[in-house]
């Protein structure tokens, strides 16, 4: 009996670290993304000023003021939609409450419940609920990683159109620069 717990054990142990590695994962995804639309920043900040030139230089048709207005807004809208996919991603909302049937639950594993209860309930439960509690972990972070790869996979579907996006916005510059 006693082999067959820690076998249990050992299994529940290695779910459990797979899982909070594929959370690292997805953080490590979504800061070389961050790098990558740093660099693409600023690659954007030093043509501002030829950007403001291009708008009001008079003998620059309206058509391709539109076409250089319309390319910006669109750099813009994509670095403010990664950035909305960033932060999302590396605080994505998960309340484990909602996820478990009783909100009253406390957690032997989590510590932040562990200090937030004495130690002799924590004994008395760490006793009686650990499994269980283990499993729970691995339910309630397998959530975690679930919502933060749906925000690595949005945060990269906006690299390419802002590639394209920024390409075309460098192209118009130096055609009408």
């Amino acid at each position: 009996m006693k082999n067959l717990e820690n076998n249990e054990l050992e299994n529940l142990k290695w779910q459990l670290n797979y899982v909070i590695d594929q959370i690292k994962l997805a953080d490590n995804k979504l800061y070389f993304l961050l790098a990558v639309y740093m660099f693409l920043f600023g690659m954007i900040i030093p043509k501002i000023e030829e950007f403001f030139n291009i708008l009001f230089d008079r003998e620059i048709c309206l058509g391709n003021k539109i076409i250089i207005i319309v390319l910006f807004i669109g750099v813009v809208c994509f670095i403010v939609r990664f950035f909305i996919c960033f932060i999302n991603g590396m605080k994505p909302r998960i309340q484990p409450q909602n996820l478990l049937k009783n909100s009253e639950y406390k957690s032997v594993i989590f510590w932040k419940d562990i200090a937030n209860m004495g130690y002799e309930i924590f004994e008395k439960k760490w006793k009686d609920e650990f499994f269980k509690d283990l499993k729970m972990q691995i339910y309630v972070n397998s959530k975690i990683a679930d919502a933060k790869f749906k925000w690595v996979s949005a945060a990269y579907g906006t690299l390419g159109p802002i590639l394209i996006t920024i390409t075309l916005f460098y192209i118009f510059l130096i055609i009408l620069g």
